[in-house]
């Protein structure tokens, strides 16, 4: 069996020791203020890469200063809790 598998009824059956990557997008068309990002886990499942990394890698030859364009996180501040993972920032450039 796999490490994830998903039977015919819809529900999810995950091996013990198997490792899930989740990736979230997030998508802001104008500037927001006060955002947090939370992912609610299932039962059972625990953060063991608590690093939130950007989407965001600019192109070969891209200009640093180029509007659009940082390096690091985009949060200020993020909280591993047992059934979810937030993240939080003042301002998300749209």
């Amino acid at each position: 069996m796999p490490s994830i598998y998903r039977p015919w009824d819809g529900s999810w059956q995950i091996r013990a020791d198997a490792r899930i990557a989740v990736e979230l997008t997030r998508v802001a068309t104008a500037s927001c203020y006060r955002v947090a990002v939370v992912d609610p886990m299932p039962a059972g499942l625990e953060v063991i890469n608590p690093d939130l990394t950007p989407s965001a890698i600019p192109p070969v030859g891209a200009n640093p200063l180029e509007r659009g364009w940082w390096w690091g996180p985009w949060y200020r501040h993020q909280n591993l809790r047992d059934n979810r993972v937030e993240a939080f920032t003042a301002q998300l450039p749209g």
